[in-house]
């Protein structure tokens, strides 16, 4: 699906999507294609189903977005941080 349609289908909803056909440009990731795993009626309950599957699959490019945003602009983020062992 396009982000169009997906936002026609799911109107003032969060969605957790899967990233299909994608690419990077000028810092931004640009999703052409997604596939809809679930909606949600919070953004809670949506990030808690997206750190499930991420733990699980860590590969997959999933991301948690809301119907209302018109164009799909999603800035790339480097997460530097340091871990520690527990």
């Amino acid at each position: 699906m396009t982000w169009q349609e997906v936002r026609q289908q799911f109107p003032d909803t969060w969605v957790l999507v899967e990233a299909l056909d994608s690419s990077s440009q000028n810092g931004y990731w640009m999703i052409k294609k997604m596939s809809v795993l679930d909606t949600f009626l919070d953004a809670e309950a949506a990030l808690d189903d997206y750190e499930k599957i991420h733990d699980q699959e860590p590969t997959r490019e999933l991301v948690v977005l809301h119907t209302t945003r018109e164009q799909l602009q999603i800035a790339k983020t480097h997460w530097f941080g340091v871990r520690s062992v527990a």
